[in-house]
C-alpha cells in the first residue's frame, strides 16, 4: 500500500544518510583530540570578565586596544632606560615595533625560548624598580602582549617577591596562573587578597626543597647583578638567614644550594648591600652546621678579600664566629694576606675585644702575625699595633709568646750564653723582630706575659726531659708493654738549656717576665714559687739588678708578689724581701707595705726569744722589718717636680737611691752574715748584733714616735682634711729625772752641767704646749710640721717652725 511504500523509502534514506555521516563524526573526533592535546601543552589564561591588567580595571582594560597598551609600555620603558642604561638591551627584543606585533601562540619552541630569556633578564633588572610607576607600565605591556602572567609566572613573581607585603604584589599574584608553578602555595593570597608574611615564605623554604632552590637561585642571580638596589638583596639575605635558623638540621643538600649566592655575594665586585647579606648568611650557616675545612677557608678568604668600609667590624665579627664554631686552628694564608691589609685593623680588633670574648680569632691572628713578622714590614707594624692597642687575654698572650719563641729560635744556633758573653749572639732578622715584639708584649701585658713565659719554659723543660730520657718498651710473656728508663736519674747529666729559654732570657733581660738563671720559671713566677729556696733566689736576683732596674720601677708587676714576700712565713725569704733596696718604690703603696711589715714583725716578735737557729732567723726578720717601718717608711715619698725641676728631681732621686743602696748593702751584709751564721748554728754570743743598747734603743723609740706622728698626720689629712692637725715636736734637752738610769758616777757628774745649761721642765714644755694650744695660722696650716727649738740650751729661742721635708 502507499503508506507501506512511504515507510520503506524513509528507512532507505536514513540508512543512506547514516552511511555518509559516520566517517564525518570519526574525523571530527580525531581533530578534536589533537586540538585538545595542543591546547593542554600551552598555559591557559583564566577566564575573566575582561582583560588582565595591572593599571586598569579588568572590564575597563577590555575596551583598551593593544596599540594603546604598547604606547603606555614604551613610555615606561623609555623612563626606565634613562634611570638605568642596562634596560636598553631589552628594547629591540621586547619593546620594538616588530616585537610588539609578535604573537607568541604562533611562534615555535625556539622562538618562544628566546622571548622567555629576554623577558626573564628584563624582569631581573626590574626587581629594583618594581614599585616605580614606569615599571608597572612595562609590566602592563608584558602582560597584554606576551602573557607573562601565564607563561613566565616564576620570573614575574620572583621580580615582585621582595615586595611581598605591598598591594602591588597582591594584585600581580591575582593575575597569575599559579597552577604548576613554584608559587602554587600563594593560592590563598590570590583568593583572599591578603599579602603573605615573610614567615610563610621562610616556612616554605624549610619544608620545600624546590622552593628553597628557587630562592637560592634568585638570590644568587640578584647578587650577581651589579648596581641592583638593596631591596632585593636585603630580602633574600634575611629570608635565607631566617630559613637556615628555622631548620632543625642543615642537610648536606642545603649547603650546595647556598654556595652560588655566597660566592656571588662575597665577590669583590658585589655591592655593599649584597656583601652584607652574604656576611649574615655565612654567619648563620656557620652557627647551624659543621662545614668542611675547604669551605670554611673559602668563606674566610671571601670575607677578608671582600671587606670594605663601612663593614670592617662586621667582617671581623663574622671571622670570629667562623673561628669559634668551626674550630679554626690556623688562619688561612690567603685570608691572612687580605686581612692585614684592612686599614685600622688593630683599632677594630680592640673595639671588638672590649665587647666580646674573641680569643679564638685573636689567637690565630697573633700567631699568623708572629710567624710572618719578617715577611713584610706591614706585618710587624700590624703586630705592634695589636699588642699596644688590644686588650689581649692570657690565652692570646700565651699563643703570641709561644709563636714568637718559635720564630726567634728558627734556624738559629743559640749558644749556652744567651747574653752574648760566651758566644756569638744570633742577629738574624727573625730573632731581632721576635725580641722586639716580646719586649713590647712584656711592657703592655706584663702579668700575662710572665705567665706565658712560665708555660713556654715548662713545656720546653718537659720536652728536654723526654728527649734526654731513653725510653724503651720491654714486652713480657703476655705481651703487655712496660716502659723503663734507660739510664739512672742520678747518673744522668743535667739537660742543657733549651733554645727557647736562652732566647727568652736574652729578649727579656731585666724584665720580670725574663727567665730565672738556671730555672724554668720567670722572675715574677719565682717570687710566688712553692719552694722557698726559689723565692729567695728571685729576691737575690732582684737585689743584684739594683733598685734602678726596670723590675723595681714604680707600679711594677711584681708589687703584689713583693708584698706577699715581706710577710712570708719563711724567715730567710721575709728578711730578704724586707731589706730589698727599692722595695717601697716597687710596691708603690706605703699603707699596704706598712701593714705587711707590721704583720710579719708581730710574728717575728713572738718567735725570736731564745738562742735557737730559728730564733736567730726571726730576729733578723724583726730587725729588717723595724728598719723598714721606722727607717724607710718614716721618710716622705719623693714627689716628682717637688724642687728644682725635672733635672733636679732626677738628680735627687738618683742620689737618694745610691745612698739608700749603700746603706742597705752595708746593713744587709751584717744581717745576712748573722742569718747565715744562725742557720749554720755557729752564732757567737759575744757578737750578737741584736744585743740591747741603751742609747740605740732610746733613739729608735724617738724615731718610731716621730714616724707614728707623721703617719697619723697623713691618714687624718686624707680622712678629715685640715680639720684635725697633727704635729711632731721636740723640746730639746730638758732637765728631768730620766738621767737616773745612767751610771751613778755619770749621773752625779752631769748634775752641775744640767742645772747650769740645760732647760728646765717649764722651758721644755713650751713646744708641746704651743703645738697643742696655739691658734697661730702657721701652726694650723702646716699639718705634719716638725716643731722644736733652735738650741737645746736654756738661753736659746723658744720655738722654730722648720720645713716638713727637711725636718723629717
Amino acid at each position: 500500500t502507499a503508506p507501506d511504500r512511504a515507510r520503506t523509502d524513509r528507512r532507505r534514506r536514513e540508512r543512506t544518510n547514516a552511511a555518509f555521516v559516520v566517517p564525518s563524526r570519526e574525523m571530527a573526533s580525531s581533530l578534536a583530540e589533537q586540538l585538545k592535546l595542543v591546547a593542554s601543552a600551552a598555559p591557559t589564561e583564566e577566564r575573566l570578565k575582561g582583560k588582565a591588567s595591572l593599571l586598569y580595571d579588568i572590564r575597563e582594560a577590555a575596551d583598551i586596544d593593544l596599540e594603546t597598551i604598547y604606547a603606555v609600555g614604551l613610555q615606561g620603558f623609555a623612563e626606565l632606560s634613562r634611570l638605568d642604561a642596562r634596560f636598553e638591551a631589552a628594547g629591540k627584543s621586547l619593546f620594538s615595533k616588530q616585537a610588539s606585533e609578535t604573537n607568541r601562540e604562533l611562534q615555535d619552541r625556539d622562538a618562544n625560548a628566546k622571548i622567555d630569556a629576554a623577558i626573564e633578564g628584563f624582569l631581573r633588572l626590574l626587581t629594583g624598580y618594581f614599585l616605580d610607576e614606569n615599571a608597572t607600565k612595562c609590566l602592563e605591556y608584558l602582560v597584554r602582549r606576551y602573557k607573562v602572567h601565564v607563561r613566565n609566572v616564576d620570573a614575574l613573581i620572583a621580580c615582585a617577591l621582595p615586595y611581598h607585603c605591598t598591594p602591588e604584589f597582591v594584585k600581580l599574584v591575582q593575575l597569575c596562573a599559579l597552577e604548576g608553578t613554584s608559587f602554587y602555595f600563594l593560592a590563598k593570597v590570590k583568593e583572599l587578597g591578603a599579602a603573605p608574611p615573610r614567615s610563610q615564605l621562610v616556612q616554605r623554604c624549610t619544608h620545600d626543597g624546590a622552593f628553597l632552590s628557587f630562592i637560592c637561585d634568585a638570590a644568587a642571580t640578584t647578587a650577581s647583578n651589579k648596581g641592583v638596589p638593596g631591596a632585593a638583596s636585603a630580602f633574600y639575605a634575611v629570608t635565607l638567614t631566617e630559613s637556615i635558623a628555622a631548620m632543625k638540621q642543615v642537610t648536606a643538600a642545603t649547603v650546595p644550594r647556598l654556595l652560588p649566592y655566597l660566592e656571588a655575594g662575597l665577590a669583590p665586585g658585589a655591592s655593599s648591600e649584597q656583601f652584607a647579606g652574604a656576611i649574615i648568611v655565612s654567619v648563620q650557616l656557620a652557627l647551624k652546621a659543621q662545614l668542611a675545612q675547604p669551605l670554611t677557608e673559602a668563606l674566610m678568604e671571601g670575607l677578608a678579600k671582600g671587606a670594605r668600609a663601612p663593614l670592617h667590624a662586621q667582617v671581623l665579627q663574622a671571622l670570629l664566629v667562623l673561628c669559634q664554631t668551626q674550630r679554626v686552628r690556623a688562619l688561612p694564608s690567603r685570608a691572612f694576606k687580605h686581612l692585614v691589609k684592612l686599614p685600622d685593623l688593630a683599632s677594630h680588633v680592640a673595639d671588638m675585644a672590649k665587647k666580646y670574648v674573641c680569643d679564638e680569632l685573636l689567637c690565630v691572628l697573633v700567631v699568623a702575625l708572629a710567624g710572618a713578622v719578617t715577611a713584610h714590614a706591614n706585618y710587624e707594624r700590624v703586630l705592634t699595633e695589636v699588642i699596644v692597642d688590644v686588650e689581649l687575654s692570657d690565652v692570646a698572650v700565651l699563643a703570641l709568646v709561644r709563636e714568637l719563641a718559635v720564630t726567634g729560635t728558627k734556624d738559629a744556633a743559640v749558644g749556652a750564653d744567651a747574653n752574648g758573653a760566651g758566644g756569638a749572639r744570633d742577629n738574624t732578622a727573625e730573632r731581632e723582630a721576635a725580641a722586639r715584639a716580646l719586649r713590647l708584649c712584656d711592657a703592655h701585658h706584663p702579668i700575662a706575659c710572665s705567665a706565658a713565659v712560665d708555660k713556654v719554659l715548662a713545656e720546653a723543660a718537659r720536652r728536654a726531659v723526654v728527649a734526654s730520657d731513653g725510653v724503651e718498651v720491654a714486652g713480657d710473656a703476655a705481651g703487655s708493654g712496660k716502659t723503663k728508663r734507660a739510664k739512672d736519674d742520678a747518673a744522668k747529666p743535667k739537660p742543657a738549656e733549651s733554645p727557647f729559654a736562652a732566647f727568652l732570657r736574652w729578649a727579656l733581660s731585666g724584665s720580670a717576665a725574663g727567665p730565672m738563671p738556671g730555672h724554668a720559671a720567670s722572675l715574677g713566677a719565682a717570687l710566688d714559687h712553692p719552694q722557698p729556696g726559689l723565692r729567695e733566689a728571685a729576691l737575690k736576683e732582684l737585689k743584684r739588678g739594683g733598685s734602678s732596674a726596670k723590675t723595681m720601677s714604680s707600679g711594677t708587676v711584681l708589687a703584689g708578689a713583693l708584698l706577699r714576700r715581706v710577710s712570708d712565713d719563711k724567715p730567710r725569704v721575709a728578711a730578704a724581701a724586707a731589706g730589698l733596696p727599692g722595695v717601697r718604690v716597687a710596691i708603690g703603696d706605703d699603707d699596704a707595705l706598712f701593714d705587711a711589715a707590721s704583720e710579719r714583725l708581730n710574728v717575728a716578735a713572738a718567735k725570736c726569744a731564745g738562742k735557737t737557729p730559728e730564733a736567730e732567723l726571726e730576729r733578723a726578720v724583726a730587725k729588717r722589718c723595724v728598719k723598714l717601718l721606722v727607717g724607710v717608711l718614716s721618710t716622705p715619698p719623693r714627689r716628682p717636680g717637688a724642687a728644682g725641676g725635672e733635672g733636679a728631681e732626677k738628680s735627687a732621686e738618683k742620689g737618694a737611691e745610691e745612698s739608700d743602696a749603700e746603706e742597705s748593702e752595708s746593713e744587709e751584709s751584717d744581717s745576712e752574715a748573722s742569718v747565715e751564721a744562725a742557720a749554720d748554728g755557729a752564732a757567737d754570743e759575744g757578737s750578737d748584733p741584736f744585743a740591747f743598747d741603751t742609747f740605740k734603743t732610746y733613739g729608735t723609740a724617738k724615731q718610731a714616735a716621730t714616724a707614728l706622728t707623721l703617719t697619723l698626720a697623713r691618714k687624718t689629712r686624707a680622712a678629715h682634711g685640715d680639720s684635725i692637725v697633727v704635729h711632731a715636736c721636740t723640746p730639746g734637752m730638758v732637765r728631768t729625772n730620766l738621767s737616773r738610769f745612767m751610771h751613778p758616777l755619770a749621773f752625779y757628774a752631769s748634775q752641775p752641767v744640767q742645772w747650769a745649761l740645760i732647760k728646765s721642765p717649764r722651758q721644755g714644755a713650751s713646744a708641746p704646749v704651743y703645738c697643742a694650744t696655739s691658734t697661730d695660722a702657721v701652726a694650723r696650716e702646716h699639718t705634719a710640721g716638725y716643731f722644736g727649738t733652735e738650741s737645746s740650751f736654756a738661753d736659746g729661742p723658744v720655738l722654730k717652725l722648720e720645713p716638713s721635708d727637711v725636718a723629717r
